[in-house]
């Protein structure tokens, strides 16, 4: 029987976009999400891929963000994940 290849998955999150809502700690299926101690310039906790490994990519995420600060790349296995997290410009 073939392997089936797991689907990898890199999250950004424009932190300086973000309201703190925790909308996507609450709808993710995974719980890939935790909000952290950290606040943006706005004064607001921002969340972080604590597990990112278990992300599915359903998009769920993505979709329930109000301020559009999340995206999902569907990434080849061999991909090393960059340092910065203010990556994406925004969205038009």
């Amino acid at each position: 029987m073939d392997e089936v290849q797991r689907r990898l998955a890199h999250i950004h999150i424009r932190t300086s976009e973000c309201k703190g809502c925790r909308y996507c700690v609450e709808i993710c299926p995974k719980r890939v999400y935790e909000m952290t101690m950290v606040y943006n310039e706005q004064g607001y906790r921002v969340p972080r891929p604590s597990h990112e490994e278990e992300c599915i990519i359903c998009r769920r995420c993505e979709t329930a963000c109000p301020d559009l600060a999340i995206h999902i790349e569907h990434v080849s296995p061999g991909y090393r994940r960059g340092v910065s997290m203010e990556v994406l410009p925004l969205r038009s």
